[in-house]
């Protein structure tokens, strides 16, 4: 006769391993074509931000920025602020992916133009020593700003598409 405990026992010794299979080719699965990203340990002051802001406070300063922007572009009307900018997922993973970045820094810039400049935003990773970093589009990443020859073909994240359009 099979008692309670030995049964429980029984079925554990079943459990155990279907469970770990279970879980283990689902592992597999759920990585299939994605990106591992490193999180470096981190013991610059970047790391002891918290950078969570409430939605209720991104609507404010959104709203206070269109006024302002409406504002600058009435008296400067050749100078074009978007309201923002929006990256593509993979341009963000090709700047995170690097195991030595620990943040991204924006940039702000102006491209000129015939009719109108435009501010716009530029991406870049940053190490924990607060430097730069680029890297190289379809290649290695990794290169601290400094250590990059002129002209090297390395960069960060740029050309968001903004709203309203930047092509007017």
């Amino acid at each position: 006769m099979i008692t309670a405990r030995k049964f429980l026992f029984s079925l554990k010794l079943i459990a155990l391993p279907v469970l770990l299979l279970i879980l283990l080719s689902s592992c597999d699965h759920q990585n299939e074509g994605g990106v591992h990203i490193p999180v470096p340990k981190d013991t610059s002051d970047l790391a002891e931000i918290n950078h969570f802001i409430p939605e209720e406070q991104i609507n404010e300063f959104k709203k206070s920025f269109v006024v302002q922007r409406d504002s600058l572009a009435r008296l400067s009307p050749g100078l074009y602020f978007p309201i923002s900018e929006t990256f593509n997922k993979q341009a963000l993973l090709d700047l995170l992916k690097d195991s030595t970045n620990v943040g991204v820094r924006i940039y702000y810039g102006l491209k000129t133009g015939s009719n109108r400049n435009e501010v716009r935003l530029m991406l870049v990773g940053v190490n924990s020593q607060g430097q730069d970093l680029y890297y190289e589009k379809g290649g290695q990443i990794g290169k601290v700003a400094a250590q990059l020859p002129p002209g090297g073909g390395k960069g960060g994240v740029e050309y968001g598409q903004c709203d309203p359009p930047c092509e007017q």
